[in-house]
């Protein structure tokens, strides 16, 4: 039997870059990225980031669904992937893009990250602000 081990790592790195929209500047790393509101409650930025980044790979675990495929395909392509969207100011998601994937999981991806659990707003000087965010996946049959 095939066990699906899912591997996600979070590029939530400190450096200072940021990509200009056409409309509003979006940031890649602020002072304080989003985090899930439901870590909100925890006033330690680093904690509650970490307990953010647990909820989320638990969602991710939890809620990947394996799309009805091939075994041979699924063995045959390379399932890396990318994820990318913006966390908007008011805490909404917008811009989901699948960057990388295998063609018969884009829609399963899609799916996965239009429910993420809801984010609080990342802040730079203590302000609301754009920022994207990357999720880098690999998935792993066994």
């Amino acid at each position: 039997m095939n066990k699906l081990f899912l591997i996600v790592f979070l590029f939530l790195n400190l450096t200072a870059f940021a990509q200009i929209d056409t409309t509003e500047q979006v940031y890649v790393v602020v002072e304080e990225m989003p985090t899930l509101k439901s870590c909100a409650a925890i006033t330690d930025y680093l904690k509650r980031r970490s307990c953010s980044d647990k909820q989320l790979l638990e969602y991710l675990y939890k809620n990947f669904k394996t799309p009805n495929i091939d075994k041979n395909l699924i063995l045959s392509c390379d399932i890396k992937n990318v994820i990318s969207f913006i966390v908007e100011k008011d805490s909404s998601i917008s811009n989901l893009k699948i960057i990388r994937s295998c063609e018969e999981f884009e829609e399963t991806l899609k799916t996965l990250f239009n429910n993420l659990p809801e984010f609080e707003a990342g802040k730079q000087n203590g302000i609301p602000v754009r920022v994207k965010m990357q999720f880098p996946m690999r998935i792993c049959f066994r």
